[in-house]
């Protein structure tokens, strides 16, 4: 069997990684499209069409699996918690509420008392939301 260099190796291990974040993108967006109380796509694909993409996008996935054991080409072990991925954008999500205070948007125009008290009391209700999540993420 032909031998592929280290070099060679990693750019396959990288186009493989990139190819899988694709697939696992277009999965993530047709299961989002199916139970998505407010869809960010058209749904134009029907539900016998939705069965045989996923199981293409299966028979891909099984096919790249192969090409690397192929060339034995072997994939790196997972190193990032999922619990870190959480915090992270469960963070990233208070930081973006925290923006959306009245005070923090002065300058996007007036706001009458009544809306900012409500826009205040929202914000406020979601980042409860958010914190009690990380709280959950902080159990053991």
């Amino acid at each position: 069997m032909a031998e592929l260099g280290e070099y060679h190796k990693r750019r396959i291990l990288a186009a493989f990684q990139h190819m899988n974040k694709l697939l696992s993108q277009s999965q993530h967006v047709l299961a989002q499209s199916q139970s998505d109380a407010r869809p960010r796509h058209v749904q134009d694909i029907s539900p016998s069409q939705l069965l045989r993409i996923e199981k293409h996008i299966q028979l891909i996935r099984k096919q790249l699996n192969k090409f690397l054991e192929r060339f034995q080409i072997v994939l790196p072990e997972p190193s990032t918690p999922l619990s870190w991925l959480l915090r992270t954008n469960l963070t990233s999500l208070d930081i973006t509420l925290e923006d959306l205070y009245p005070e923090k948007m002065r300058g996007y125009g007036e706001m009458d008392s009544v809306t900012a008290s409500e826009l205040t009391q929202t914000v406020q209700e979601v980042r409860k939301q958010v914190n009690q999540l990380l709280q959950v993420l902080d159990q053991d």
